[in-house]
């Protein structure tokens, strides 16, 4: 049984081993489990498919619109790259990348052109070029900032981890990185990353344990704001319940139950509410 992904990276002319090496930079073990479908493939890594798919579209339709405009009649000269590494110097990851964008060219010119295929010669045939995607953000990138906990605007990640969101983060322009040591990296909020966090909806989740803390079982909206005493807590708002307010040291013992289940992400998604109530204190 193949899978999206799978479908993805073939539509985009990419062996496994130069999905891994050259888009995702993973290990070759890791994409052969999501091509298989053993394991699901994360949506940062089909993102980065989808975008790769839409340039060599894009790098095609533009070709054809160039041989048009060089052509002399119905005859079309359409250069390739002479291997993989020459494909690179033209933008795409591979020759087979390439050539997906040249069979996508090929598709729009007339029916009756006479098309002849050679390497490419600067100066005088021409190959397709693939220019980078501009970075569009996505309902995953912007969960992932959400699920960042800024201490001071800084937030460091340490071990030896896959930091391939945070990386795309960068390439938006929300965060920026700087390596501490080998193998912590410490990033930093841009002026445009703290306008995004400013402009997201209130941050939602589900727990198990939050009828430990008098919170309705059901998943909630999550806001840090003061209260009637002006004190800084967590609000925890469902429909068809109370609203829940708790100072903060509930939400610091839900943080903690969190990280021993292993649910990080929720983890850090409080941890990042809860700075930001101590920062209305």
């Amino acid at each position: 049984m193949s899978s999206v992904y799978n479908l993805l990276r073939e539509s985009c002319g990419l062996s496994q081993a130069e999905a891994a090496d050259f888009i995702h930079e993973v290990r070759l073990d890791t994409v052969k489990s999501w091509s298989s479908d053993r394991r699901p493939a994360p949506q940062f890594a089909v993102n980065q498919l989808q975008s790769l798919l839409r340039t060599i579209r894009d790098a095609g339709e533009q070709f054809a619109k160039d041989l048009k405009m060089r052509s002399q009649g119905d005859v079309f000269i359409i250069g390739h790259a002479h291997h993989d590494d020459d494909a690179r110097v033209c933008g795409f990851p591979s020759l087979s990348s390439q050539m997906h964008s040249i069979a996508i060219a090929i598709s729009l010119l007339p029916d009756d052109a006479e098309i002849r295929l050679t390497p490419r010669v600067r100066g005088s045939i021409a190959a397709p070029i693939m220019e980078k995607e501009k970075m569009v953000a996505t309902q995953t990138d912007r969960q992932a900032l959400q699920g960042m906990t800024f201490k001071n605007g800084r937030c460091l990640t340490q071990g030896n981890m896959n930091r391939r969101k945070f990386e795309r983060l960068e390439e938006i322009g929300w965060i920026k990185g700087i390596s501490v040591n080998i193998s912590d990296v410490e990033y930093y909020l841009t002026p445009s990353g703290r306008n995004e966090l400013a402009t997201l909806p209130a941050a939602r989740m589900y727990s198990k344990h939050f009828t430990k803390f008098g919170i309705p079982d059901i998943e909630c909206e999550i806001e840090a704001r003061r209260d009637n005493l002006n004190l800084p807590r967590l609000f925890f708002r469902s429909p068809g319940n109370p609203l829940c307010g708790l100072d903060l040291g509930g939400p610091s013992q839900l943080r903690q139950l969190l990280e021993h289940d292993g649910d990080h992400a929720k983890a850090q998604l409080i941890g990042r509410l809860i700075e930001q109530a101590r920062k209305l204190a």
